[in-house]
């Protein structure tokens, strides 16, 4: 089968080569025809700079994490072409315990994920991942977002954390008529607004469109109510 793999990215936050980067190949290569497509998780390639080695943290491998929970039809790690430099999922029980709770999101997915692959995705070529500007061609907005956010399916609109050291992401939300419910607060937010929204770790910030006719959410809605107080540290 056509599963894309999206590259040996840096294991770092870059916007060319990084975390960003993986992001904006699967939403290029969905454009192009590719419906199943994947990132390692965490990145692959360790570089070094002037300042020495750039290798993965256990922020970024738990951020990936959450990325690839809510963007890829396959859940995949990778050591890294360094791996001793680099912060494994199985470092410590913090990384681990992260690594497990991103698994489970992933899982949580599972029936969402093969309704999309089994029909829009078997029989049109529609990929998972899709860039906003697939549903919203006049928004001038939605056109020129690359990385910060994307639609999973047409149910699910992600605005995944992307740099260091943040609790809380800027979300614009594409369209006009649209209704944007944040599954961990159940805040409700319209098209063509733009929104602060709290995303601490393990709390990508994930929006149900509209109102579903299906019931293949469940699982993950319930994954949401059962995780809501779990706080996670690094």
């Amino acid at each position: 089968m056509n599963l894309y793999w999206a590259g040996d990215q840096n294991t770092n936050w870059g916007l060319n080569d990084g975390i960003k980067a993986a992001v904006t190949v699967m939403g290029h290569m969905g454009l192009s025809g590719y419906a199943h497509g994947h990132m390692e998780i965490g990145g692959y390639t360790t570089t070094w700079d002037g300042n020495g080695v750039v290798n993965r943290s256990s922020e970024l491998l738990g951020r990936w994490g959450e990325l690839a929970a809510v963007s890829s039809v396959v859940f995949r790690t990778h050591e890294g072409n360094v791996p001793q430099v680099n912060t494994q999922f199985y470092t410590n029980s913090t990384t681990y315990s992260w690594f497990s709770y991103n698994a489970r999101m992933f899982a949580s997915l599972a029936k969402y994920r093969r309704r999309i692959l089994e029909t829009e995705s078997k029989s049109f070529g529609w990929p998972l991942l899709r860039m906003p500007v697939i549903y919203h061609p006049d928004d001038e907005a939605a056109k020129a977002i690359s990385y910060q956010s994307f639609y999973l399916g047409s149910d699910l609109y992600v605005a995944p954390v992307l740099d260091p050291a943040r609790t809380s992401v800027k979300v614009y939300f594409p369209g006009n008529k649209q209704i944007f419910t944040h599954i961990w607060s159940g805040t409700k937010y319209h098209g063509g607004q733009t929104a602060r929204i709290l995303a601490p770790f393990g709390k990508p910030a994930v929006f149900v469109v509209g109102t579903p006719n299906n019931n293949d959410l469940d699982d993950f809605l319930q994954f949401v109510h059962q995780e809501n107080g779990t706080v996670i540290r690094i």
